[in-house]
């Protein structure tokens, strides 16, 4: 479990979260909340971040979504941080950004 808020992941989150330029060049970006997270394709997710609290209310699909992918526990203070809402759902998840060509979107 993270719990110290100057962890170098919890730091990577908080660039991704506040910065665009950071953003692109990592080609992240976070979303948060159970039905976000429940939306985004599986191969797109890189890292997932939940409190203790959220893992132990979650509803059996999202537990299933979580033993495919990577997860780490981190303490509420640090969610907290992470978060960009006032009242946090518990779950935080980096994902790939997509790139797409203009050819790609003319033909849809």
């Amino acid at each position: 479990m993270i719990e110290a808020t100057s962890n170098k992941r919890v730091r990577e989150v908080v660039n991704l979260r506040k910065k665009a330029s950071y953003r692109r060049e990592k080609g992240l970006f976070t979303v948060e909340g159970q039905r976000i997270f429940e939306e985004v394709p599986i191969e797109e997710v890189r890292e997932v971040y939940v409190t203790e609290n959220f893992l132990k209310n979650a509803k059996a699909e999202i537990r299933e979504k979580l033993e495919r992918v990577k997860y780490e526990l981190v303490s509420e203070t640090v969610f907290s941080l992470m978060s960009d809402t006032k009242t946090p759902q518990g779950v935080l998840a980096i994902v790939k950004q997509r790139k797409y060509c203009l050819e790609e979107i003319l033909a849809t």
